[in-house]
C-alpha cells in the first residue's frame, strides 16, 4: 500500500545502528565501538522493516557500529552497503570518549558547540559544519531520484540533526535544540524513521515529510 501511495516521492528510511557496549553505558565511544548481541537482534528487526519496502540502494555511515548493522540489513534486502562519511555521528574531541553522555562535562561542551564557541584545535566540526554535512547528505539522497527507495544507517545524534534541519539549514533555537538533544538520549538503537521527498513540495520550501517512526 505505502509503495502504491507514494511511488512518485523518493524514499528514505533513516536506521540508527544496533545497540553497543558504549550505548549500555550512556558513555560517549570510539568510532570503531562494535555491537552487541542485543544490537545484531535489532538490525534484523530494522531489516525486516525496511525489506518489507523493497529499498534500492542501502548507505552506511563509515563507523563501525553502523557498517556491521548495515552488513546485516544487507544481507536481508540483497543490497551492498555503501558506506559514505556524510552520514556519520558528529565528530567530537577525542577527549569525550568514556565520559556519560549525561555529565557536566558533556553539558558544557555542547552547550560550547552550539553557540559555536568550539575552536579546530579541540577536534571534531563544529554545528555550522555539521549542517553543512547534512546539507550535502539530503542533496546526495534526492539526487538519487524520484523513485528511489534508500535505507540508511546512521546514529542518533546526526539523525536527530537531519531531522531538525529537514527544511531548513538555519542554527536552530535554544528550545529546538534542547528538544533535539533530548530525543538523542532517548532514541531506541534499531529505529527506523520513513521519510518521503517531493520535488513540488520542495518549491514551497516543505520538501521532506516525516511518514512514521517504526
Amino acid at each position: 500500500m505505502i509503495g502504491l501511495t507514494l511511488q512518485n516521492n523518493m524514499e528514505v528510511f533513516l536506521i540508527r545502528h544496533g545497540q553497543t557496549t558504549g550505548n549500555m553505558a550512556g558513555r560517549h565511544q570510539e568510532d570503531r565501538s562494535d555491537i552487541t548481541e542485543k544490537g545484531k537482534l535489532q538490525a534484523t528487526l530494522a531489516a525486516q522493516i525496511v525489506t518489507a519496502d523493497q529499498p534500492t540502494k542501502l548507505i552506511t555511515s563509515t563507523m563501525l557500529r553502523a557498517v556491521e548493522t548495515a552488513r546485516i540489513v544487507g544481507l536481508m534486502t540483497d543490497l551492498i552497503p555503501e558506506t559514505n562519511a556524510m552520514f556519520a555521528e558528529i565528530e567530537k574531541p577525542k577527549r569525550l570518549n568514556g565520559h556519560l553522555l549525561k555529565s557536566i562535562y558533556s553539558l558544557w561542551f555542547y552547550t560550547r558547540w552550539y553557540l559555536g564557541w568550539t575552536t579546530k584545535r579541540e577536534g571534531g566540526e563544529s554545528y555550522k559544519e555539521l549542517r553543512e554535512r547534512i546539507k550535502a547528505g539530503k542533496e546526495y539522497l534526492v539526487s538519487h531520484g524520484a523513485e528511489a527507495k534508500i535505507a540508511v544507517v546512521s546514529h542518533s545524534a546526526y539523525i536527530n540533526f537531519f531531522l531538525l534541519h529537514l527544511d531548513n539549514d538555519r542554527p536552530a533555537g535554544p528550545l529546538r535544540a534542547a528538544l533535539c538533544f533530548f530525543k538523542i538520549l532517548t532514541i531506541k538503537n534499531g529505529t527506523v524513521i520513513h521519510l518521503t521527498y517531493d520535488a513540488k513540495r520542495e518549491e514551497k520550501g516543505r520538501g521532506w515529510k516525516v511518514e512514521k517512526h517504526l
